[in-house]
């Protein structure tokens, strides 16, 4: 049954924080367009891919799944993350109840978080220099501005004065669909096809690249935030210290020491980064990239081919 949160605005004051900015009228047509995650294809509306890349990403701050230092401060259940499910991020009763919970909270403050982004409080400080500038770019090709941008601001106020609407869920195109187009209704926001994404060649250097370096080596296990890599004591800021450091080396850290090689050339199927990348419920921790969608068939079937031929640093 389709609930979209379509709610009306009024004018709201918080006493010695005095009267928080209107967010204005609402475009809806505006506040739904669509943008894509270029190393997944999902889709997302844009002031919906600012919020997550900026508020949260699955990882920290205003995320769900961030718990302790990775909130940064941010008091237990103030979450705005409201992240597109489908290609292997569960579409279960629990996160469909969370994207809608969410995107409550979401509206509910609007005024502060306008408030927040104009003033340059949130993201804040050396966090937000970490996350800041959203990874989804138009279907054209042409990047999303930067939440603290003039154009950013707009889309943002925009979004949140016509009730935050989200994509739902996304499902990969048949042939002739096009991407951001509609896949059928849920209960939260619509369905849309994904955005097809070219997988990296089998090469070292491109499955850094395009893979493991910006989702893995820019934050969680590099000097982005959150910096995990004293924890997993694994370091995958650079090319050739990742290469160094996950293949043919038993994993270390604290829930995965022992397990298995990260990977083993030759036997992708007992390498713990593909077990990470395709099981929700993976053999220790949890799934790769933390709190965001598993990695797409497209992309592992590159990783295995490259780990099943050696693994060679190529």
């Amino acid at each position: 049954m389709q609930r979209y949160l379509l709610l009306p605005f009024g004018t709201l004051c918080l006493g010695l924080s005095g009267c928080l900015p209107d967010v204005g009228e609402c475009d809806m047509e505006a506040s739904m367009q669509v943008v894509f995650q270029p190393s997944d294809g999902f889709p997302a509306f844009e002031g919906q891919a600012l919020m997550l890349t900026s508020c949260g990403n699955g990882a920290f701050c205003h995320s769900p799944t961030a718990v302790g230092g990775d909130r940064f401060g941010v008091p237990a259940g103030l979450d705005y993350d409201i992240p597109t499910c489908g290609l292997g991020l569960e579409c279960d009763e629990d996160h469909l109840a969370q994207l809608e919970q969410n995107q409550l909270n979401t509206f509910d403050d609007r005024r502060l978080i306008a408030r927040e982004v104009e003033t340059g409080d949130m993201p804040p400080g050396s966090v937000g220099e970490g996350v800041r500038g959203a990874d989804y770019v138009r279907a054209n090709g042409s990047a999303l501005p930067d939440i603290a941008s003039s154009d950013g601001q707009t889309i943002l106020r925009n979004w949140l004065s016509c009730g935050a609407p989200v994509v739902e869920r996304t499902e990969e195109p048949p042939p002739g669909a096009t991407p951001g187009g509609e896949c059928g209704n849920g209960d939260v926001g619509p369905c849309l096809y994904s955005q097809q994404v070219t997988p990296p060649e089998p090469t070292w250097t491109a499955i850094y690249t395009e893979v493991i370096g910006p989702r893995c080596g820019e934050s969680c296990h590099g000097p982005g935030n959150p910096d995990q890599r004293e924890e997993s004591q694994l370091d995958l800021s650079s090319q050739e210290l990742a290469f160094m450091q996950m293949v043919s080396r038993t994993a270390e850290g604290d829930l995965c020491s022992g397990v298995g090689p990260l990977i083993e050339p030759g036997n992708a199927e007992a390498s713990l980064l593909i077990d990470k990348m395709v099981n929700l419920q993976p053999s220790c921790g949890e799934s790769m990239p933390t709190g965001l969608p598993l990695v797409s068939e497209r992309i592992t079937a590159a990783i295995r081919e490259w780990i099943d031929a050696g693994a060679e640093n190529n």
